[in-house]
């Protein structure tokens, strides 16, 4: 993409900037596929998704299936519920878990990511 194709457009492609572009522009679709890895990052992301949603499920089932449910003080219960709603999930996990995802050669891993978000949203 040279500044001649920049130069070519007008204020007309503005006039509906969240809408369908008019014309289509297909090649652009598959260029963003193909040369920006974009269907690995899909297919990750699928797994990842996948792979974790299948174990909380899992775990999730069988901690319903206690015989009787776990005490917990209602003190303490309150404030776990506050401190998890405090903020967002993916800026408390990262600091906390990266020494330990280093350790066991899971940092930078689908594997690493499946655990944390399972462990996070088990949690």
């Amino acid at each position: 993409m040279g500044g001649d194709d920049v130069a070519a457009h007008d204020h007309r492609d503005f006039r509906n900037p969240y809408g369908f572009p008019s014309p289509a522009h297909w090649g652009k679709f598959v260029d963003a596929w193909t040369k920006s890895n974009y269907g690995t990052y899909f297919w990750n992301s699928t797994i990842v998704v996948v792979a974790a949603v299948a174990l909380v499920t899992v775990i999730g089932a069988m901690a319903g299936a206690l015989p009787r449910p776990l005490h917990v003080p209602r003190q303490s219960a309150g404030a776990l519920w506050h401190s998890h709603r405090a903020g967002p999930a993916a800026a408390t996990r990262d600091p906390c878990l990266v020494p330990d995802l280093l350790d066991i050669n899971l940092y930078n891993t689908l594997t690493g990511l499946i655990l944390v978000y399972v462990a996070t949203h088990i949690a």
